[in-house]
């Protein structure tokens, strides 16, 4: 069973990249690469304790460029092995759907992205494959037992 309090959980995150504004350029040319920033927020729905929802939402902005991904990503947890079945969406230009496999620290994920934009011009209207292998850290299940201590100061006595 499921501690109520923990059904539903969130989390913010902002990343930025390039910080040192590298130059790009193939000659030598001094063409910087502009900051990017990601702000992500993601929410967590334990439905029942083998099928967790998760959502996420990441705004990115380089320039004058931006992106805005909405996305679905359950887990389903069989015996010994999870599915993660995705469902991503990059506004008004590709929806992605993809299928992933999490057994012990390792997880394997495989998608496809379909253009539902002018781009599938460029692309011949097909999407493409990406495949990622990630490898987890698992540091949650330790539990760091913090013992706080009331000491009054002699200074405000």
């Amino acid at each position: 069973m499921t501690n109520p309090s923990n059904i539903l959980s969130y989390k913010i995150g902002l990343s930025t990249y390039h910080l040192n504004k590298p130059n790009y350029s193939f000659n030598d040319d001094d063409i910087k690469l502009g900051l990017k920033n990601n702000y992500h927020f993601g929410l967590k729905y334990i439905y029942k304790n083998d099928i967790i929802l998760n959502y996420v939402s990441i705004y990115t902005r380089q320039g004058e460029s931006q992106e805005i991904l909405i996305g679905l990503k359950p887990l389903l947890i069989l015996d010994n092995i999870s599915l993660l079945p995705l469902v991503y969406y990059r506004v008004e230009d590709a929806v992605i759907l993809g299928f992933g496999l999490e057994k012990n620290n390792i997880i394997a994920n495989i998608s496809y992205d379909i253009n539902v934009s002018d781009l599938d011009i460029a692309s011949n209207k097909k999407g493409g494959f990406e495949f990622s292998l990630i490898y987890k850290w698992r540091t949650q299940n330790k539990k760091i037992k913090i013992e706080i201590t009331e000491e009054k100061c002699p200074k405000y006595l």
